[in-house]
């Protein structure tokens, strides 16, 4: 839910609270207008000239109610002027009239200055707006005729808003800009990242690169894809940022920046790989392929996906292309790094309803040819498992995947201390606490998960399925029960792994 509060006569608080940490949540700020002021004229007594097809009007709400035309919500204005000519003061007789007949709580008055001030009721505040007024060739006003809201006249007047953390996939609107978390942002976090969405800000976004990430789907706008994804093998983090048109990758050692490449993406012309930045031509067209080099800092493919059904600038696709990809906030190529998250055996403990002494199996896979070790120190204790690494081989840092038998104390101090170093800094890994009779088979391309039983009995089809479904095959966890299925081989790597 959200509240919006006075706290005192210029400022106001929104107060949002929710029992769904991590739900989707939408807010909307849209009434921070509370007067509208038309502005030029020098008297009550100036004489004001009114469209001639619909007069003057004013839209409530998004209901529109006009002084003359066709339709509905049309009230004559009757002018006290010369000839009946309409004055300024007519125009307030009339809104004051609307008012109380559609009971709008408006309170109109003209300010000793001239200026015709549509304010509203305290704590009913609506979206206002009017048109179809200008000043008659008559009358010489001070100043050109405008429209401003209280918000612009006053200069004083200010939303206060309290950021709390986000999860990923929540979306914040304040005023009609919406942002949408792509990852787990602190309070602080949000705050900054909705700042540089600011009109005339200009963003430096921090992201890393993934295979086959796309970027946000817009309407009307292209969707992009990115792929082929080649960074350095020299030790270092990558950073990509944008500023305006230009994408800059920078490789960073010990957190401190060694070395950059930038270039410029352009929607019109030819790429030219001279200049300074070096320029990319941006295929738009569908199925385009657009390549960005980086020099000895790596490349990636940009490929458009949907086309544009119209134009965007250079500025909006760069900032697409860091949309595109993944949020993590770097890439780190060939050093070991620890595994975050990676020791959480006591959960696995408590989710399968096991006791302390109940040995268990941990099973780590990754993708891209990640390799993955553990410390020497813990494996004394730990059971080796048939088709692994022995244990032995867990430290020397030569495996893409191993599995060891324990308690969870005895996997959760071998876990923390797993470690992984990928090529290209994209590699995944994962792992899988399961009972100790129980495989894992994680594609290293598709990156699918299959979890096996092995039973040794000769049965026909009908009754292998029967059994498979049996209680005898279930696995009882704090989430529920699981139930087994007879497996559907459907390749030779599945059954060489069986």
């Amino acid at each position: 839910s959200a509240t919006l509060a006075q706290m005192d006569n210029n400022q106001w608080a929104l107060f949002i609270s929710g029992d769904n940490e991590g739900a989707n949540y939408d807010f909307s700020i849209t009434g921070l207008q509370t007067d509208l002021v038309i502005s030029g004229f020098d008297a009550e007594n100036d004489m004001v000239s009114l469209d001639a097809t619909n007069g003057f009007q004013l839209t409530h709400d998004g209901i529109t109610y006009k002084t003359r035309g066709a339709g509905a919500n049309v009230s004559a204005i009757t002018g006290t002027g010369s000839n009946s000519t309409i004055l300024l003061k007519d125009i307030k007789t009339w809104i004051e009239n609307l008012s109380v007949a559609n009971n709008l709580n408006l309170i109109p008055s003209i300010e000793f200055n001239g200026d015709l001030v549509i304010a509203q009721d305290s704590g009913k505040g609506s979206v206002i707006n009017v048109s179809g007024i200008n000043a008659s060739i008559t009358s010489v006003t001070s100043d050109p005729l405008q429209l401003i809201s209280s918000t612009q006249r006053q200069r004083t007047e200010s939303a206060l808003f309290t950021f709390s953390n986000l999860k990923t996939g929540d979306s914040l609107t304040i005023a009609g800009l919406t942002m949408t978390a792509k990852q787990d942002l602190t309070s602080s976090q949000a705050a900054t990242a909705f700042n540089t969405m600011r009109d005339g800000v200009l963003p430096n976004i921090v992201s890393s690169l993934v295979d086959g990430n796309r970027s946000d789907a817009v309407t009307g706008q292209a969707t992009i894809e990115i792929s082929n994804v080649v960074l350095p093998t020299a030790y270092g983090t990558y950073r990509l940022t944008s500023l305006g048109s230009v994408l800059t990758m920078t490789q960073y050692v010990n957190n401190v920046a060694t070395s950059s490449s930038s270039i410029q993406i352009i929607t019109s012309g030819t790429s030219n790989s001279g200049a300074n930045p070096p320029t990319v031509l941006f295929q738009s067209a569908l199925n385009g392929q657009t390549n960005l080099s980086f020099g000895a800092l790596g490349s990636f493919r940009v490929n458009t996906v949907l086309a544009a059904t119209s134009a965007e600038t250079a500025t909006e696709i760069a900032s697409k292309i860091l949309n595109a990809v993944d949020s993590a906030g770097q890439v780190t190529a060939n050093a070991w790094v620890s595994v975050p998250n990676a020791d959480w055996a006591n959960a696995a403990k408590t989710n399968l309803r096991v006791t302390d002494a109940t040995v268990m199996k941990a099973v780590i896979t990754t993708t891209g040819n990640t390799l993955i070790r553990i410390a020497a120190s813990t494996t004394a204790s730990l059971g080796a498992v048939t088709g692994y690494t022995g244990l032995t081989g867990m430290d020397d840092g030569l495996v893409t995947e191993m599995a060891f038998t324990g308690t969870a104390a005895q996997l959760s101090a071998a876990l923390k201390t797993l470690e992984a170093n990928s090529a290209n800094g994209i590699g995944k890994v994962a792992v899988h606490i399961v009972p100790s009779n129980i495989s894992v088979r994680v594609d290293s391309v598709t990156g699918g998960i299959s979890y096996y039983r092995r039973v040794a009995t000769s049965l026909n089809a009908t009754a292998a399925r029967n059994a498979a479904k049996s209680t005898t095959n279930q696995i009882v966890t704090s989430g529920g029960t699981l139930t087994g299925y007879l497996s559907n081989i459907t390749s030779s790597a599945e059954m060489a792994f069986i």
